[in-house]
């Protein structure tokens, strides 16, 4: 099974913000969907992890809809701190794997591939950290124990771990405990195996016990983090996971120079 990962794409309606970041955010989705679209292995499905549009208008989130239909793949998106759950329901209603209130977290299970896909929401009200309410994070260890056999891949916008680099060291939750709290009760499911996420605009990765966590870079260029050779200003960068059974995701980085 093949996953490509795009996130953090803050596509953003150009009459609020500079025109030329609104163009610069469009092109770098739209060359990673090309490029997903022209890959010699095609990926099973593409996963958004969260902040799709910067203001959360819903004209951001029909700009990326136009674009992601271009994919001849399943897409499913999780929000991000800057997205609206409702703009995300009512935008991508054609998508019926997105259920529930408009408000309320957004939840779901992919159970039709390889490895089941569960993309929960980590949005935290009026914070742009993580967070999991108790009733929530109940729902998602339901989900987890309906099917404990499966090899079982979780992707949302927060990593649950501290990102520590040379250049930083940030918890993406509201507490570390909060973050701890999580990652103990995902650790209970032995068919767990991989974390993807969003919201650090870098990539990282790291183990805890048996599971592995990361982060991929922002799709907008402009709002990368991390150090890259100049030659890569203006580049979007993507991922692509690889599941064997044997080692779990391999993943590679797409620079598309």
């Amino acid at each position: 099974m093949i996953i490509a990962q795009l996130t953090d794409t803050h596509i953003l309606e150009s009459k609020t913000e500079s025109q030329s970041a609104a163009e610069q955010r469009i092109s770098d989705l739209k060359r990673c969907i090309l490029d997903i679209k022209n890959l010699p292995a095609k990926p099973d499905v593409v996963i958004h992890t969260g902040d799709i549009a910067h203001t959360a208008d819903r004209k951001e989130y029909q700009v990326a809809l136009e674009l992601l239909k271009i994919l001849e793949t399943p897409v499913f998106v999780v929000p991000g701190n800057r997205d609206s759950r409702s703009n995300i329901r009512q935008v991508f209603s054609c998508s019926n794997y997105i259920t529930g209130n408009r408000s309320e977290p957004i939840i779901y299970a992919i159970n039709n591939f390889e490895v089941r896909l569960i993309g929960v929401d980590s949005i935290s009200p009026g914070s742009n950290k993580g967070y999991f309410c108790p009733e929530h994070l109940s729902t998602l260890d339901r989900l987890l124990s309906s099917f404990p056999e499966k090899p079982t891949a979780i992707f949302m916008h927060h990593p649950p771990i501290p990102i520590e680099t040379g250049e930083t060291n940030r918890v993406e939750f509201i507490t570390k405990e909060a973050g701890d709290e999580f990652v103990s009760m995902i650790l209970k499911h032995k068919q767990v195996i991989r974390v993807f996420c969003g919201h650090s605009h870098r990539a990282y990765l790291e183990k805890v016990g048996k599971i592995e966590f990361s982060t991929v870079p922002s799709i907008a260029s402009d709002l990368r983090l991390g150090k890259y050779p100049e030659r890569m200003e203006g580049v979007p960068v993507y991922q692509i996971h690889e599941f064997n059974p044997s080692s779990n995701f391999v993943s590679h980085t797409r620079l598309l120079v």
